[in-house]
């Protein structure tokens, strides 16, 4: 049983079943209320009856605003990573980003952990046991030792308890048990001659599955690139970053940089063409920076947009991705940087291409020096820890 069907049960049941909804409580540990939370479940993206959006709905707008090409640009603020405890560049919507995705996957885990104690339920509701023996409410469709006449029918493999239909001698009726186990039967038909309940857990599925595919999309295709284009005016403050590669103001007594010298270097590309970054950028000017690491599916190149602007852009392999750009000015005085989420691959446990998101960071030093960083993401560190 898919946990959308279980969620749909259970939600069903709760509605006239009190003791179902405080046992329901208890084992929820979420934000919202346990309906509410399995109605989402079971119906994705969709309000509950009550009017209440789902909040993963905001996820979307957030991940439209933060992903898309064309963007606003913001300018990157400073913050401190709660779970990493990591300095992190990020716009003010990158960030927001973050928090709900981190409370969604919480919500998400509290949900999981509600349901999998309910379906624990089904494995305690062994009539061969004694009275010290939990049973599960009734109502939820499992075996009920006061329903005499009911039968049992295509019982499933674990036993006298667990998931089962029951059923009476005549159709159109519901008999025997609790008022609220007879609406459940009813509702999944769950009683010799009912009506074939309409398999709507398919359509949620299709549903479930369009909305992992637009998440994945959203995370692993266009999530590796960070923030839209940056004006001139917008660029990087001075002082962010150390090592070599950081970004500083500018000594007046220091020479002349040639921040401009990759330009002087031959072009030099994995395939022997240059890849196709845009019309807004010069094809012949397109540089690659260094090699990216064997199965990313990335790339990192500078290149001039225009007549006044240089950029580095961070592309993926379906073109999508990110640039930041800078005129002469601001490239001499300040450099230029680009943080960006991109796939990569780490070795752990003698597996050398286990992938991960990675943290990505491209600095162009106004000495014409350009290197590049980067580390497994914050939620990936947390989920496996042995890459970090």
């Amino acid at each position: 049983m898919t946990q959308e069907i279980l969620a749909q049960r259970l939600w069903t049941a709760a509605q006239n079943d009190s003791d179902l909804l405080t046992r329901l409580r208890s084992a929820y540990r979420g934000r919202f209320d346990v309906r509410d939370a399995l109605w989402w479940r079971a119906n994705p993206l969709a309000p509950t009856p009550s009017g209440r959006p789902d909040p993963a709905a905001e996820l979307f707008e957030l991940k439209a605003a933060v992903y898309c090409m064309h963007s606003v640009p913001e300018p990157l603020v400073e913050f401190v990573d709660p779970i990493t405890l990591r300095t992190v560049h990020a716009t003010e919507t990158e960030h927001r980003l973050r928090q709900r995705m981190r409370e969604q996957a919480q919500e998400d885990a509290a949900l999981d952990a509600a349901l999998a104690t309910a379906d624990r339920w089904a494995d305690a509701a062994d009539p061969l046991d004694g009275p010290a023996h939990a049973h599960p409410p009734a109502a939820l469709g499992w075996a009920d030792p006061t329903d005499a006449a009911l039968g049992t029918e295509d019982a499933d493999d674990s036993g006298a308890g667990g998931w089962r239909p029951q059923g009476s001698a005549s159709q159109g009726s519901v008999p025997g048990g609790s008022a609220t186990a007879r609406s459940l039967r009813t509702e999944f038909g769950l009683y010799p001659g009912a009506p074939r309940p309409r398999r709507r857990f398919a359509l949620l599925l299709v549903a479930a599955g369009a909305l992992v595919g637009t998440l994945v999309a959203a995370l692993v295709v266009p999530a590796f690139f960070g923030p839209a284009d940056l004006p001139e005016a917008a660029a990087p403050a001075a002082g962010i970053g150390t090592g070599p590669g950081a970004l500083g103001a500018a000594d007046p007594k220091a020479p002349e940089q040639d921040y401009l010298r990759i330009f002087d270097e031959p072009a030099d590309f994995a395939d022997g063409k240059a890849p196709y970054l845009g019309a807004e950028f010069s094809h012949d000017s397109i540089r690659s920076v260094g090699a990216a690491p064997p199965g990313a599916g990335f790339g990192v190149y500078v290149a001039r947009r225009g007549t006044g602007q240089y950029c580095i852009i961070v592309q993926n392999a379906d073109r999508t991705g990110t640039s930041a750009c800078a005129g002469p000015g601001t490239l001499a005085r300040t450099g230029l940087r680009v943080n960006a989420t991109v796939r990569g691959t780490v070795s752990v446990g003698g597996n050398p291409s286990m992938a991960v998101l990675l943290e990505l960071s491209v600095v162009w030093a106004r000495d014409g020096s350009i290197t590049t960083s980067s580390h497994p993401q914050g939620d990936s560190c947390v989920a496996s820890p042995a890459i970090c």
